[in-house]
């Protein structure tokens, strides 16, 4: 069988670390992504470098990440050293977290379910951006009551 290496990302290792967990039902798949990251970066950035209209690949985007605790979502994402983190902007929209700054467009990043700007909070620390976005889970919908003539 031939080796399937593209770059510095080994696709046959992955494959297999990949099948030896789900062969075993006690084992947890481990493994670093961010090579399939930095390699689908590296592809993207390669294929568009023909038309120098579309530009870049942002990368920086596939590098955030969005996770729940029990009371809050956190969006945490990297701000390049090249941005003055007193410039971003963050703005909430029931479900999406709105960022300016960062460039030319602003970035769109949807939350798993409705958040509540009462208790949002944001930091930087070490270039990284943490927003903070309580869940809201109250429900706008109540029952109707039906009249029987």
């Amino acid at each position: 069988m031939q080796e399937k290496n593209f770059g510095s990302f080994n696709w046959d290792e992955f494959i297999k670390s990949f099948q030896q967990s789900a062969s075993s039902p006690n084992t947890t798949f481990e493994m670093d992504f961010s090579k399939v990251e930095d390699f689908i970066s590296k592809s993207m950035n390669d294929m568009f470098k023909a038309n120098t209209s579309m530009g870049q690949f942002n990368s920086t985007s596939s590098k955030r990440e969005v996770f729940e605790t029990h009371d809050y979502m956190i969006v945490k994402l990297p701000i390049p050293e090249n941005i003055n983190p007193r410039d971003v902007s963050v703005f909430l929209d029931t479900n999406i977290l709105m960022i300016s700054g960062l460039g030319k467009d602003m970035e769109k990043i949807t939350l798993p379910m409705n958040g509540s700007f009462t208790g949002c909070q944001g930091y930087v620390k070490n270039g990284i951006m943490e927003i903070r976005v309580p869940k809201n889970e109250k429900k706008n919908f109540r029952e109707i009551m039906i009249k029987y003539l």
